[in-house]
């Protein structure tokens, strides 16, 4: 949504002006990477907190 709102309502540059393929060649790493990359460690709720003292 981000990238469409850039592009096509607000048009800001260079994203407004940039081709089809140069805006696949910047985003398509990330979203590659969240789709089936490393994206950190996960820990639940319980590992994250404080132990009480």
């Amino acid at each position: 949504m981000g990238l469409a709102f850039m592009r096509y309502v607000w048009k800001i540059e260079p994203v407004a002006t940039m081709t089809e393929d140069d805006i696949v060649a910047a985003i398509a790493p990330t979203i590659q990477r969240y789709l089936n990359g490393d994206i950190g460690p996960v820990t639940s709720r319980r590992q994250r907190r404080r132990n009480p003292r």
